[in-house]
């Protein structure tokens, strides 16, 4: 009882047994609890452009990373409908382009 009575009344909390010994109390700081991961990486935000908004940037990105991977006929279905998604907003000269090309130059 006198030691917990001494460990309260003692600026650097010691017990009386910490004080005849001449002992330095040692206080382990307790971590923080690490933030969980995301289990999948968060899709970047992209910046609208004059002819895009961010999220039709996100889609042909990953289009045009993805592409290799897909066969002939996906590919240029894909590429059809992200091109005629922006193709009306494009400036003449990149209206008359092939999709690929058209997502490429964007």
């Amino acid at each position: 009882m006198l030691a917990a009575i001494s460990a309260l009344i003692s600026p650097e909390n010691k017990r009386l047994g910490d004080l005849a010994a001449g002992t330095i109390v040692v206080r382990d700081a307790r971590l923080a609890e690490p933030a969980k991961r995301a289990t999948q990486p968060e899709e970047p935000v992209y910046a609208p452009t004059a002819y895009l908004t961010g999220e039709e940037r996100g889609l042909i990105k990953r289009f045009l990373e993805r592409r290799d991977a897909l066969t002939s006929d996906r590919r240029e279905e894909l590429a059809a409908q992200l091109a005629a998604r922006v193709r009306d907003r494009v400036p003449d000269d990149l209206k008359r382009v092939d999709d690929e090309a058209l997502l490429e130059r964007l």
